[in-house]
């Protein structure tokens, strides 16, 4: 099952008619693409990107998956999807149009996701969390009630 949560104003940005509202014009930025056609894999307790497999084991301790999973399952979308920014008091600064881009890059990179990990089996929940405001965007995929990570 799939649900999408939205506040009102990433309704307003991004709004969705049927499932074609989940793919950006374009499709997938090419960086963003390579990122998550990495795959995924399944490693002992943890579900993590194909390349990072072979340290997942040594490295996800059992006592703290929450945070090894904060440091490992997010990443900020501007990192892959070209977007223009300019910086404010040190800070960057993304408009309107661009937290668009990132919202339909970012919804797009989750439906990928859920794609890779419905191929597994047995097929495992995972909920992706996407954000995007004036400085950025953001996509996480924490842990799933059974426990299970994608870093």
């Amino acid at each position: 099952m799939i649900t999408v949560r939205m506040n009102d104003a990433a309704a307003h940005l991004v709004p969705l008619s049927g499932s074609g509202g989940f793919d950006p014009p374009g499709g997938l930025a090419p960086r963003l693409r390579a990122f998550v056609g990495q795959g995924i894999v399944r490693h002992g307790r943890v579900l993590t990107w194909a390349r990072s497999a072979r340290g997942a084991h040594e490295t996800a301790p059992s006592h703290d998956l929450t945070g090894w999973e904060c440091r490992h399952s997010s990443f900020h979308l501007e990192d892959f999807v070209p977007v223009d920014s300019a910086v404010v008091d040190d800070a960057p600064v993304i408009g309107e149009g661009e937290q668009r881009v990132l919202l339909r890059q970012g919804l797009a990179a989750a439906m990928e996701v859920a794609r890779l990990v419905r191929a597994l089996s047995p097929p495992v929940p995972v909920r992706c969390i996407l954000s995007a405001n004036e400085t950025g965007g953001h996509l996480q995929v924490p842990r799933d009630q059974g426990g299970r990570v994608l870093a």
